[in-house]
């Protein structure tokens, strides 16, 4: 669990700097992304970022890496766009208006910067859920050696 929470207050800091971190008002729900910036990071960030993952997750660095690794070798280049990295909803508030809430308000961020919005869900019942919001699938699941298959979706700017 502490490889985990570090793992997530490393891109928590991340998307504090290159994107943002949306919530809802009674914290059931979060979604954590990045905006064009992201991909314009040098090298000498991503090993600073790498630094601090082998520092939180410690024995799981491994895992880490390679899933992130993975996750970077099916990342579109381009067109600019941003990126939804994660998003939580408590277990008590699934099924609602959390996630409707999140992605509403992501919406009208990627609407007003004319920018479109790439992500990977874990889930294909999440990836349908997230179709609702203009989403589309964007190719095959991902296959990531040791992980379950990801679901990648593309949304653009409306």
């Amino acid at each position: 669990m502490k490889a985990l929470l570090g793992f997530f207050r490393v891109y928590v800091d991340l998307a504090q700097k290159f994107g943002g971190i949306l919530v809802t008002e009674n914290n059931s729900g979060a979604l954590v992304y990045f905006g064009p910036e992201l991909m314009k990071m040098t090298a000498d960030d991503n090993a600073q970022i790498y630094s601090q993952l082998r520092q939180e997750c410690g024995k799981d660095y491994m895992a880490v890496s390679a899933l992130m690794n993975g996750l970077d070798d099916y990342h579109p280049r381009t067109p600019s766009h941003y990126y939804v990295f994660a998003v939580a909803v408590s277990r008590l508030c699934r099924g609602g208006e959390i996630v409707a809430k999140l992605f509403s308000h992501l919406n009208i961020i990627l609407d007003k910067e004319k920018l479109p919005c790439y992500a990977e869900c874990t889930t294909y019942s999440t990836r349908t859920l997230v179709r609702r919001f203009g989403y589309r699938d964007a190719g095959a699941p991902l296959i990531i050696e040791g992980f379950p298959e990801l679901y990648p979706i593309w949304r653009e700017p409306q």
